[in-house]
């Protein structure tokens, strides 16, 4: 993915979770990307907050996904 298409996808993320905070995937996604650009801290609220999603949605494996995330960011 080039460095426009990351900044595109970010937006759209943006747009979609303003619509609709509780959208686990889109606040992983969102993550991800954000971890991808070296923007951690921001990356890492990101995941933060899908895993609470997760939890309170019991989806065992996004929170998962977000836990591991989470560690991957962690020094």
């Amino acid at each position: 993915m080039h460095k426009q298409e990351y900044s595109k996808a970010m937006e759209v993320f943006q747009k979609a979770l303003a619509a609709w905070p509780i959208y686990t995937l889109g606040h992983y996604r969102l993550g991800a990307l954000l971890a991808l650009k070296g923007r951690s801290s921001e990356a890492k609220k990101a995941f933060e907050t899908a895993l609470n999603l997760a939890k309170r949605d019991q989806d065992m494996l996004m929170e998962e996904a977000s836990r591991a995330a989470l560690e991957e960011l962690s020094p």
